[in-house]
């Protein structure tokens, strides 16, 4: 864009802002109104606000969610913590909040990592469409084979990206396979190896995080795992998974052989990417939040009112 007088920039700015913010237009319909890119409009919008010509406020009238945001960010070193007050369906209502989040982080190229689960696909739901430049959408670790492939990673990451006008790419695998050595041979596979090298640079990671308990989890309900199985792990002190690895309550990752014979990111793969969004719902899942936190996988969480209680007491 050719360079302005200092008087016509601010009366540009004043009017995107009034446009974005009064009038609720889109950024790629401002971009269109001045004949602009769509970068350049959210360029001048973050001008607005570091010049003051837009204040934000937020009104929160829940002073028991705003309370607890803050103690789980002091308490657990979190860049940002919602708290979503008790409702009627609490994994919508999370789904909802973490898609308002990611929105406020898009941008053109962002590569964005995805897992797999009902709460996430709750979140994916409710993206509003965006038109990026070039944004890619990267599955985490193999398919679980769920019944619904919209809450399979395979399905997230179709739907996803389409919401933000990207591209995807999958791992052709399952989550877990029977041994070591079939692992080994599937991760050398072209394109299951192109798959982890993306996702491991993605900007974003999102998550849901799951329960061993065997009432809660989701892997007995997909019959991945026994409810024997589950439980066994569970004695052990493994209480949660985390992109497909199992930890235990300390936020370590077990030894065990589903976490080594996992098609997916390892575990300090999943930690190098810098926004790590986990989410959850049900005040059974805290456990399982609780040692995801203590294992530094989560910078950004969105969890209800139940969980953060029991992790804030």
């Amino acid at each position: 864009m050719p360079r302005v007088p200092a008087q016509d920039r601010l009366d540009l700015l004043v009017d995107v802002a009034r446009l974005y913010y009064e009038q609720g237009r889109s950024q790629e319909q401002i971009a269109q109104r001045f004949h602009v890119s769509r970068s350049l409009v959210s360029g001048l919008l973050k001008a607005c606000r570091e010049k003051g010509i837009v204040e934000i406020r937020i009104h929160d009238s829940r002073p028991a969610a705003a309370r607890l945001q803050r103690l789980l960010c002091e308490r657990y070193g979190l860049e940002q913590a919602v708290v979503v007050a008790p409702g009627a369906d609490a994994r919508t209502e999370v789904g909802l909040a973490a898609a308002r989040l990611l929105e406020g982080m898009l941008a053109d190229r962002i590569r964005i990592g995805i897992s797999w689960g009902s709460t996430l696909q709750a979140m994916v739901a409710r993206v509003h469409p965006q038109r990026l430049n070039g944004a890619r959408v990267v599955q985490l670790h193999g398919g679980t084979g769920a019944r619904d492939p919209e809450v399979d990673g395979f399905g997230l990451a179709q739907k996803l990206s389409a919401a933000l006008s990207g591209s995807y790419l999958t791992i052709p695998a399952p989550i877990v396979v029977r041994t070591e050595k079939l692992r080994g041979m599937l991760v050398q596979e072209p394109r299951i190896r192109e798959a982890l090298e993306e996702g491991a640079r993605s900007r974003i990671a999102l998550f849901g995080i799951g329960s061993n308990a065997p009432a809660a989890s989701s892997l007995v309900q997909l019959g991945i795992l026994s409810r024997a199985e589950s439980q066994r792990l569970v004695d052990k002190g493994i209480v949660a998974t985390v992109c497909g690895l199992h930890v235990d309550a300390g936020g370590a990752v077990a030894d065990t052989p589903l976490n080594r014979c996992l098609v997916g990111q390892d575990a300090q793969a999943i930690r190098r990417i810098p926004v790590r969004i986990a989410m959850a719902a049900g005040a059974e899942k805290a456990a399982a939040v609780h040692a995801a936190l203590r294992g530094g996988f989560i910078t950004v969480l969105v969890v209800d009112q139940a969980i953060a209680e029991q992790l804030s007491a």
